[in-house]
């Protein structure tokens, strides 16, 4: 429906697409939180700037990035993305744009 006729689609064609909650429930958040801190890849040392919708440092891109498990690739929402950890949160990446794209924590 056209945003001039629904005031709902008015509001969300406002939203940034950014800014727009990624469908992951909470199960599959705590699957990937709980494979992804069990993979046994280092921690990212700068991880103070890590935010969702925020991007890497080339550094990160190319040091800290690492292909998400195989056995949550198949959770809708997460295929295509790499993370970077850190000692308590892991952050879904788009690999091609370098951008944070979710935070989980435990």
């Amino acid at each position: 429906m056209p945003s001039k006729i629904s005031d709902r689609n008015d509001v969300l064609d406002r939203v940034p697409i950014m800014a727009m909650p990624n469908s992951l429930s909470d199960q599959d958040r705590q699957q990937i939180y709980q494979t992804a801190m069990a993979d046994k890849t280092p921690t990212a040392t700068d991880a103070a700037q890590l935010a969702p919708a925020g991007g890497l440092t080339s550094q990160q891109a190319i040091n800290e990035t690492h292909p998400m498990p195989t056995s949550v690739r198949g959770i809708a929402g997460v295929q295509g993305l790499d993370y970077v950890k850190t000692k308590d949160k892991v952050f879904p990446v788009e690999p091609a744009t370098r951008i944070v794209v979710d935070e989980i924590g435990s």
